[in-house]
């Protein structure tokens, strides 16, 4: 019954007799199909050799990817957007300017802590590993727009009477989303035992279309009940003084520094 719906198909809407034919056999009927049988009996429809070379991916840094254009540098290193030859995509690939072992070391925890934390408003970690030169780096995907100090002061150069929407289309409300968005994934990092200790608008990048994450943790720590005192780091300005007085770090503590990017919108 099947069959004659196809050749009804095709008649009435004028396909060839080669559309027709593709059709059976798409859906398992030929005009030789013996009585009875099924899609498990038919042979299978061979599409052919796939377009693309599908050979062992390529192993080492500078046969795997290739460097397209800078996205940011610092005094300790760099990200460029590099193609990833093995997933044929674009990524970002971070690398230290230094093979310090210290710095090294600091440098893969920072890439850990990325890789452990899977959420949306974090930048999932790729791959990791060692240039020929000897600088570690680690892959991640690219985060695009502006910092949430660029989007902050976007809105209020267009608010001299009232709130008004910024040249990119950000309003208060969407900062104030924005900031609610980037608590929910500090809890979430805080669940999973990690604190940022550099949480600042710098340190947060929003796309057009609403997109938040929070970058740059390279000064974590992962949180335990025989974890020692770590040394103090962080940005002064955004560091929560309860933070600077601890003997041990607490997650609650860090709570404190929500309400300084949060306060800057207003």
């Amino acid at each position: 019954m099947a069959d004659d719906l196809i050749g009804d198909f095709a008649a009435r809407h004028g396909l060839s007799p080669d559309i027709e034919r593709d059709l059976r056999r798409l859906f398992g009927f030929s005009p030789t199909r013996p009585e009875g049988a099924t899609l498990d009996t038919l042979p299978v429809l061979d599409d052919g050799p796939l377009p693309e070379d599908i050979s062992a991916p390529p192993t080492s840094v500078t046969e795997r990817y290739d460097d397209i254009m800078e996205l940011g540098a610092g005094g300790v290193g760099e990200v460029r957007r590099v193609y990833d030859r093995h997933l044929r995509r674009n990524v970002a690939m971070k690398t230290l300017a230094t093979s310090d072992p210290r710095a090294t070391s600091r440098f893969f925890a920072e890439a850990r802590v990325g890789a452990r934390l899977q959420h949306p408003n974090l930048l999932p970690i790729y791959d990791m590993g060692v240039h020929e030169s000897g600088q570690p780096w680690f892959t991640m995907r690219e985060a695009r727009g502006q910092t949430f100090t660029a989007a902050i002061a976007d809105v209020h150069a267009a608010s001299a009477t009232a709130w008004g929407v910024g040249t990119h289309g950000f309003t208060l409300r969407r900062l104030v989303g924005g900031f609610a968005a980037m608590c929910r994934a500090m809890a979430y990092a805080h669940d999973k035992h990690v604190i940022h200790r550099d949480l600042k608008p710098e340190n947060v990048m929003v796309s057009a279309d609403g997109e938040l994450v929070i970058l740059d943790w390279g000064l974590a720590f992962f949180l335990s009940d025989t974890a020692p005192t770590a040394a103090l780091a962080g940005t002064p300005a955004y560091m929560p003084p309860e933070l600077a007085k601890a003997t041990r770090f607490v997650a609650s503590k860090t709570t404190y520094t929500h309400s300084v990017p949060s306060c800057t919108p207003c």
